[in-house]
């Protein structure tokens, strides 16, 4: 059995092969995943059920993982976050993501990264 048994996990991502890939591999993991396209559904998501980490793109239409990732912190203060970005942030975006205290990942991000941050002792 995993160390990751049980983890119910939030999928943030515009681009579906990317939440698709990510829930298939993390499931194989033993977490339970959940996915939402943007950040209106995962605020939905969010609201209904309490997340063991949530992981989420950074841009993405509308409201941007780095928004979304603030307004979730206001709401819930302790929500573990993981942001993720296929281009370069800029210098504000990367300050407000170091800000939020998320790692930020590179993509495409390998499952066995994320499992790997969320078997880390939190601090």
């Amino acid at each position: 059995m995993s160390d990751t048994c049980g983890l119910h996990v939030l999928i943030i991502d515009d681009h579906r092969n990317t939440r698709e890939t990510l829930a298939m591999a993390l499931g194989t993991q033993d977490c339970r995943v959940d996915v939402a396209q943007d950040a209106r559904d995962a605020w939905k998501l969010a609201e209904a059920c309490r997340y063991d980490w949530i992981v989420c793109d950074v841009r993405m239409p509308e409201i941007d993982g780095i928004q979304l990732g603030q307004q979730l912190r206001a709401k819930w203060p302790d929500v573990r976050l993981v942001l993720m970005s296929a281009s370069m942030l800029s210098t504000s975006e990367y300050a407000q993501a170091t800000a939020l205290g998320a790692p930020l990942l590179t993509k495409p991000v390998l499952p066995a990264t994320l499992v790997a941050l969320f078997r880390r002792p939190l601090v």
